[in-house]
């Protein structure tokens, strides 16, 4: 077992909201061993196990990544901290690392980005349609896989950008209730745009007591994991405004049929 030298640092985020540039600020200062996403990602067969028998049933087999965190905390300075800004955390093995490491040994970054933008980067990306065959192994629809939120009923078949705004509501909603079930773990939120900057940046890390580097100030602003070229060869197009309007269409619809939205849909997106 980790000695109480040796913190957790995990993220819950949506995917595409800068969690690999979140991986190289943490893995920058001093006391830290970041990873975006070690092995094994927690993403797939897990992903899809959760789905079908949900998190009690699986817990005992998705075990495997606090033994494999164990393995590489082992191996570690003391006092150093083991980092992981995968998206999946919160999907498929949140509950694992709780349990195993104790709430007063995790951190937790909920790492945000304006929902439109994240959006319209899971458009560009493919996900939730044929031209990204990959997408059901990270993500999965809101309404399934013990989800938080429920998809409102729509007045048409749901489309791509229907699914994925339902997906990001779920990992908002999902937060909330990993705040509420685990109140003794600190939970610092942070907005991509404001880690654009050098000084909020440095607050930021100092607020986890973690300490910026040269190396820090030279990573920050600097683009990760664009996936430009992936983008281009799946070819499907759209504007920070439409993607502004479908968000704004379905949360209307959502109040309108009295869902549950989560707190934060109901502040700054």
């Amino acid at each position: 077992m980790a000695t109480e030298s040796h913190k957790l640092v995990f993220s819950i985020n949506s995917g595409r909201s800068g969690s690999q540039y979140l991986a190289q600020l943490l893995g920058s200062t001093k006391e830290t061993c970041a990873f975006h996403e070690a092995e094994p990602d927690m993403s797939g067969p897990f992903l899809q196990m959760v789905c079908q028998h949900g998190l009690d049933a699986t817990f005992t087999a998705r075990n495997i990544k606090a033994q494999a965190i164990e393995h590489i905390i082992a191996q570690l300075p003391p006092g150093m901290r083991y980092a992981e800004t995968n998206h999946m955390f919160i999907k498929t093995y949140f509950d694992v690392i709780m349990q195993h490491f104790g709430e007063n040994a995790v951190q937790v970054v909920r790492l945000r980005r304006y929902l439109p933008a994240v959006l319209k980067s899971f458009i560009n990306m493919g996900y939730y349609t044929d031209r990204n065959r990959v997408w059901p192994s990270w993500m999965h629809v809101a309404g399934y896989c013990d989800s938080i939120f429920s998809p409102p009923p729509l007045p048409r078949e749901a489309d791509q950008f229907d699914l994925a705004i339902g997906y990001l509501l779920d990992i908002e909603a999902r937060a909330e209730h990993f705040q509420a079930r685990y109140p003794g773990c600190l939970i610092r939120e942070v907005r991509l745009e404001s880690l654009q900057n050098p000084t909020q940046v440095s607050s930021f890390l100092e607020s986890l007591n973690l300490t910026p580097t040269p190396e820090t100030l030279v990573l920050v602003g600097k683009p990760a994991n664009e996936r430009t070229q992936r983008k281009a060869h799946i070819d499907i197009q759209t504007t920070i405004k439409y993607c502004e309007e479908r968000v704004s269409d379905y949360i209307n619809t959502c109040r309108t049929h009295g869902s549950n939205l989560p707190e934060t849909i109901n502040g700054a997106l």
